[in-house]
């Protein structure tokens, strides 16, 4: 990786704190080095006050090695990853953690010399190759008010990676001359394996690059000889010439007696075949300019200065943004940031890299790992829409080359891209299915696929017009798409009023008839579609569908003095967040009057009021089909919370909805990437998580930017 020039350095660090609000808020879990679903490393929150000692972890939970030392005036600092200290070291004596939408900084001091670490993952969904390297920069600065001997080392060994065995390691050297580089991989791998969510296959990563400034050295070995070699003097000495278990790959850079000096190191994950669409490769979209770890990572570290000032522009948007709202809106905007896009990657066809057929591709994180999921990139969808609604297409379109295959039997849009779940039980919830989904998407050409029908079906109509809308595009891209896009219309005016049998996109509440949410949906996506082809038939379905629901009341628990809109029709004690009202409201498709958000905002008002004194939130739901949920989905929270203030904001809703997500996610009992799900009524575990964590969902976060802020 590239050492940046030391005025450059402090340059883009003054431009950061000056510009952009740093946020210091004690946040669930803080990203490091977040750039895709299998480079993925955060630090948990219930740590993060002790760096030095603190162990980073994959998002699914395994530990990572990922050491920092500054050795200053002689004496050796451990900054970070050493859980159990270094012999003839210190810990730094850390003063401050703060994060923003792309970096997560750690301040110490260490003797008489101040100490940062920055972790930055670049965010740059515009340009594509950028955004595509599968790299993340860690860069260690030291300044002090005297010149002192200063030297910089990290590292990383074989705990990234999610295969072991007789492996091959290797120390190179990059197309430039002058990068150094480590490397491991599997000989024997399989594509598109992975071991309890890591990757099996591709390359564990980690450079750096030396510069006029420093004297750069590497060793590989056993961890306690290159962390004393680097004790006793701030250089590295000789490499083992193979690999072996738990081996520490290190890179110093010795700067010699200066006031103030900064070392820039990449890690990442590469995977020349990154997944696998309808049999055909994949990979990066940054390989059509740099297809080897020995040309991308010197292009990534080069880079580093213009990605660094492209972070501080979008750091202090996503400031400004929240900034209308308040502080706690901001800190779940930063939060969210890096999380929504290190959950997808951007590909292009191996066998052509032709970028001219660039793809998006999501992994649906913390729950069965399926390719893409309709019901995922949904509630991802605000957050694309307002930064990045390109996005939106290159995530749909694969859909749309499948749909043209004629591979899929059915009418109604499948839920998912691929799940290798040949037996699945199309009406058990998701989270239960297990298995290995991603990187595969294969389709599902037997037509057996989780029993997700209209929300699947109905968004995804919605998915494309607000893609039309954020842009302003033409809608000819769709033409050779557009007999796939009738027959699901057509299926959805047959059976979207009434849905049969089937789940919601929450699917831990089991499946049932006459679902209203469904129902809603139905009616915005038919406005969706009808809007974005110009045909009046599907504008008038979905305003009739509106009209039978609400104004007729068979979607109320009332016609005659409604109180809210029934989770099942016909049983007035149910309820449900009403979601599909937001899309509805941004998208300006006016399926529903405001009456009905108006009614929706006085009730969620009263059951924020049923559980202020319990939790501070709110339940998604009370089905009429006798599930129990004790549950706050903040995604639908904040969608209805956005509802509410545009068309009644005097019961402030989205602002109960930010303080309850913001308490669940600063409360220290939920140690994990940025949750959604959260226990909010009942005797046990209020404020706790359930299952769903590192999801892009929590581009859901932006709903109230969406709709009732500016970008």
């Amino acid at each position: 990786m590239q050492l940046i020039p030391l005025c450059v350095t402090l340059l883009c660090s003054t431009l950061l704190f000056a510009k952009a609000r740093a946020g210091t808020a004690s946040i669930s879990s803080y990203p490091l080095a977040v750039r895709n679903p299998y480079l993925s490393a955060w630090l948990p929150g219930n740590v993060a006050s002790d760096a030095p000692t603190a162990e980073p972890e994959f998002w699914q939970g395994q530990t990572l090695y990922w050491p920092v030392f500054a050795r200053v005036a002689g004496i050796t600092y451990y900054l970070f990853s050493e859980i159990n200290g270094v012999d003839n070291a210190e810990a730094a004596t850390q003063t401050a953690i703060e994060f923003t939408s792309t970096h997560t900084i750690i301040t110490y001091t260490a003797g008489d010399a101040t100490v940062t670490v920055d972790f930055f993952s670049p965010v740059s969904p515009s340009n594509y190759i950028r955004q595509s390297l599968p790299y993340s920069y860690l860069t260690v600065s030291v300044t002090s008010s005297a010149s002192l001997d200063v030297q910089i080392f990290s590292g990383v060994d074989d705990s990234w990676v999610g295969f072991s065995g007789s492996l091959d390691a290797s120390v190179q050297t990059a197309s430039d001359g002058e990068s150094v580089y480590f490397n491991i991989s599997d000989p024997g791998q399989t594509l598109y394996t992975e071991n309890d969510q890591m990757a099996a296959w591709g390359s564990l990563v980690f450079g750096s690059k030396p510069s006029a400034a420093s004297t750069m050295t590497t060793q590989y070995g056993l961890r306690k000889t290159v962390q004393q070699a680097f004790v006793a003097d701030g250089s590295l000495g000789d490499s083992a010439v193979a690999y072996v278990e738990d081996y520490l790959f290190g890179v110093a850079h010795d700067f010699g007696s200066v006031s103030s000096a900064a070392a820039t190191f990449a890690v990442g994950y590469d995977r020349a075949h990154a997944l696998t669409f309808l049999g055909e490769s994949y990979s990066g979209y940054y390989m059509s300019e740099y297809p080897t770890p020995a040309t991308a990572l010197p292009a990534f570290l080069s880079d580093y200065e213009s990605a660094y000032a492209e972070s501080v522009t979008l750091d202090e948007r996503v400031v400004d943004a929240g900034s209308a709202f308040s502080t706690e809106y901001t800190d779940l905007l930063e939060q969210s940031v890096r999380q929504i896009y290190g959950a997808m990657d951007v590909v292009v066809p191996t066998s052509s890299l032709d970028t001219a057929d660039v793809l998006v591709f999501l992994k649906e994180i913390s729950s069965n790992g399926d390719v893409s999921t309709v019901d995922v990139i949904f509630p991802t969808f605000p957050a694309l829409y307002t930064i990045s609604p390109e996005w939106i297409k290159l995530l749909c379109l694969p859909y749309l080359i499948y749909l043209n295959t004629d591979e899929w039997p059915e009418k109604y849009i499948p839920h998912d891209l691929g799940s290798k779940l040949p037996s699945l039980d199309r009406f058990q919830a998701s989270a239960n299915l297990g298995g290995v989904a991603y990187p595969i998407a294969s389709g599902h050409n037997g037509g057996v696929d989780e029993a997700i029908y209209v929300e699947a079906t109905a968004p995804f109509f919605t998915l494309l017009y607000s893609y039309n809308q954020a842009t302003g595009s033409s809608t000819d891209w769709l033409d050779s798409y557009t007999e796939k896009l009738l027959v699901a219309g057509d299926w959805t005016v047959t059976n979207g009023l009434y849905p049969s049998s089937q789940l919601s996109t929450v699917d831990a509440i089991s499946a049932s008839a006459d679902q209203t949410g469904l129902a809603t949906s139905a009616a915005v996506g038919l406005k969706a579609l009808g809007a974005l082809l110009g045909l009046s038939n599907y504008t008038s379905y979905g305003a009739s569908f509106a009209e039978t629901i609400y104004t007729d009341g068979v979607g109320l628990d009332s016609t005659s003095a409604p109180t809210h809109m029934t989770y099942n029709y016909g049983d007035d004690s149910s309820w449900l967040t009403a979601f599909h009202l937001f899309p509805d409201a941004l998208l300006g498709l006016d399926t529903f009057p405001a009456a009905a958000a108006e009614l929706e905002a006085a009730w969620y008002s009263e059951k924020y009021a049923d559980l202020a004194d319990v939790s501070g939130g709110v339940l998604y739901a009370v089905p009429g089909n006798g599930n129990s949920v004790d549950f706050m989905i903040s995604e639908w929270a904040l969608w209805a919370g956005a509802t509410s203030d545009y068309y009644a904001a005097s019961y402030g809703i989205g602002a109960k909805a930010v303080t309850a997500m913001h308490t669940f996610v600063t409360n220290g009992l939920n140690p994990v990437p940025m949750p959604t799900k959260f226990i909010v009524a009942g005797d046990a575990d209020i404020g706790t998580y359930v299952n769903n964590k590192a999801r892009s969902t929590v581009g859901s976060v932006w709903a109230l930017v969406s709709l009732n802020g500016s970008w």
